[in-house]
Parts: structure tokens; sequence; C-alpha cells
């Protein structure tokens, strides 16, 4: 369904740059029209392939290709002990017929590899149904984190079954929960996350987002994270002096 919405899409999107052309070259075109529809079925054929092949090829390649993106953060004044804290964030790892136990598995030992300190998973562990909650989430189990990994809920988490997906990860060792603040000690100094699910069948209140900022008050770091970045919450975000916002 996904290969076949992105090839409509980029096909129409060039049909309408050659529609948009014939109106802005109208009189050019009058007087070839003959010559252009011997050609336009090659040309709608070949369009449709070229276009097939470069998204098909693309989806691939992102969809079961592993990049890791390396970022340094400035720590806060009261947090420069943390200094060379590793946070590997994750997200999307939607396990299911075609993200198998293979490429999952993959995907842990790259983690692993990195050597986290913590580990922040920004939700949807499986793409949907519940076939894939229990291996996927044990697999992810098998990440090592020196101080705890930590999850928040995805759309497609709450799409299958967020309670069942909450329970599963909590059994792998990852501390899950919904629009509040979880702490984490580094070095005696006092690590705050505030998980927020914000999905789009869900999405907390002022008075839960509130809540959970002022349980994060007083901390070295304080960590926003959340499936969908939207704007709103980066602003809230900022206006509460979180240091670090991942979703």
């Amino acid at each position: 369904f996904w290969f076949a919405l992105v090839i409509v899409v980029q096909v129409f999107l060039v049909y309408l740059l050659a529609d948009t052309l014939k109106l802005v070259l109208l009189p050019v075109y009058r007087k070839n029209k003959e010559r252009w529809r011997n050609h336009e079925s090659r040309f709608v054929l070949g369009t449709i392939a070229a276009v097939a092949v470069y998204s098909i090829a693309i989806i691939v390649s992102n969809t079961w290709s592993l990049r890791i993106r390396e970022a340094t953060v400035t720590l806060p004044p009261a947090a420069v002990e943390l200094d060379g804290l590793r946070i590997v964030h994750i997200g999307d790892v939607q396990g299911d017929g075609r993200t198998n136990q293979e490429i999952i598995g993959h995907f842990v030992k790259t983690i692993n590899s990195l050597k986290p300190d913590i580990v922040l998973f920004a939700g949807d562990l499986i793409t949907s149904g519940e076939r894939y909650i229990s291996s996927t989430a044990s697999l992810m189990g098998e990440i090592e984190a020196a101080h705890g990994k930590i999850a928040a809920v995805g759309d497609h988490d709450v799409f299958s079954n967020k309670k069942r997906v909450m329970e599963e990860l909590a059994s792998s060792g990852f501390r899950i929960a919904e629009d509040t603040t979880l702490t984490v000690r580094v070095k005696e100094k006092r690590i705050a996350v505030t998980l927020a699910t914000y999905t789009y069948r869900q999405r907390p209140g002022s008075e839960k987002l509130e809540r959970a900022a002022r349980e994060a008050t007083g901390a070295d770091l304080k960590i926003f994270l959340v499936h969908q970045p939207a704007e709103s919450l980066v602003t809230f975000a900022q206006k509460h002096g979180y240091h670090c916002f991942a979703a």
C-alpha cells in the first residue's frame, strides 16, 4: 500500500508539472499537438517505470538501512560533571513481517556497540496488530544501557494495543510511562526525562503537561521525550527550561 501510494504521488507531481508546462507553452503545444500525442503514451509509461524504480529503491534503502547520527549537546552549568554521557535516542522500530527479528537484532547490536549510558525510545514498537509485540519487545530487551532505558508511547503502539506494548516493554527492562517525568541519577546528578504521549489519537492536556514539567523542577539536566515533535511541545519545552528535546 505505502509503496503504491508513494509511486502514485510522485507520478502525479511529474504529470502536474508536465500539464503546467502545457498551459505555459500553450501556443507551442497547439502547433505540435499531434507530434506530442504520438509520444505521449511512451512518456507516460516511461515516467511510471522510472518513478517506480526510483521510489522503490529509495524506500527499500531508507527502510532497511541503518544510519547513525551523532550530535553533541551543550550541558548546563549544573550538569558539567555529566560530560561524556552517551545518550542513544531511537524510535519507530515498527517490528512486523518485513522488519523481522534478523533486522531488529542487527539494530540492537548496533545500539549496544555505541555503549550507551541511557537509551531513549520515542515509541512505535510495532507496525500494527499484536502479533509482533512480544517478539519485538523481547529483542529490545537485549539493549544494554548503563543507567537504564526509557520509552514513550507512539502512534502505532496506540493503534495496536497500547496497554500490552507498555507491559511488554516494561518486562524487557524499559521504564515507560505517559505524561509524567522519570528520574535517572548519574554521578549524583539528577536527569529528568519528561514523557508525553502525543499521537494522532491521544494528546495530553495542558494540565498533565504542566504537572509533568513541575516534576522536572530542580533537575540538573532536563529532557523532553515524545513521539510526535509538535511545534507546541517544542515551545512548551523551551518555556519550561528543558535542555534537550527528543522525538
